[in-house]
């Protein structure tokens, strides 16, 4: 299946930057490992006589190997290389704000209610609404309170809340990853994929964390400009045995 267009446009964009950062060497023995790439592949990789000429190799190979080539890549390239994998993170955020700003004035505002209280008061977290139906993204204003159980002090925090129209970014996926744990599974099957993907995710990730990230950008492509952070807070909130609010609570925010 053809890598989707959003993360096309990520490795074109990256593509010089790439070809002057990347330890392909250690990449493609990584991509290798976790089955990504076949004894072909490796061949004509190593047919190449410089570093340079490899990552050009490699990323004109990627886009052939679907999605999983681009899941698969952030995975290896946050255990080996994270300032790369930062990079590519910081323009799949750079094309989503550019996707974002071209859609019509009125779908960047919050103008459901559904969205509206999706950021309302999550179980005490908010002193008050994150955001309202009457206010533009970027513009309204959250108090953040932690209670410190030493001195009884509260402290207030003013933080810039994420429209939850936005689409997801893969940072954030990135993140709640991290965050889930066992439960992941069962995640999964909530959100409506069948039993044979998650052991397809299995078998293509060697950690948990490429599996549940995996899965979370199956999500994602699956619902494409409506992979919302409305739309997965949505999906997360209704998730029985409720999750902790630490597993989400970052997409609140930017």
């Amino acid at each position: 299946m053809a890598m989707t267009n959003c993360h096309r446009d990520v490795l074109r964009k990256v593509r010089v930057y790439m070809m002057e950062n990347l330890e392909v060497d250690t990449i493609i023995q990584n991509l290798v490992g976790e089955l990504l790439l076949t004894a072909a592949d490796e061949d004509n990789l190593s047919a190449e006589t410089t570093a340079r000429a490899k990552t050009k190799a490699l990323l004109d190979i990627l886009p052939r190997k679907g999605d999983v080539g681009y899941t698969k890549l952030l995975s290896v390239l946050r255990e080996e290389q994270t300032f790369v994998y930062q990079k590519l993170v910081e323009t799949e955020q750079e094309i989503a704000r550019s996707v974002q700003q071209s859609r019509p004035m009125g779908l960047r505002f919050v103008t459901t209610q559904r969205a509206s209280l999706l950021f309302q008061q999550p179980s005490g977290i908010y002193s008050q609404p994150v955001l309202t139906d009457s206010e533009p993204s970027g513009t309204a204003k959250c108090t953040r309170i932690t209670s410190s159980t030493d001195t009884g002090q509260v402290i207030l925090r003013h933080m810039k809340p994420r429209s939850p129209l936005s689409l997801v970014s893969t940072q954030a996926l990135s993140t709640l990853a991290t965050h889930l744990g066992s439960e992941w599974e069962q995640l999964a099957i909530h959100m409506g994929f069948p039993t044979s993907k998650l052991y397809h995710w299995k078998q293509e990730n060697s950690t948990v964390w490429g599996q549940v990230f995996a899965m979370l950008e199956s999500w994602k492509n699956r619902n494409g400009n409506n992979a919302t952070i409305a739309q997965l807070l949505a999906v997360l909130m209704t998730f029985k045995p409720p999750l902790s609010q630490s597993v989400y609570r970052h997409l609140y925010f930017e």
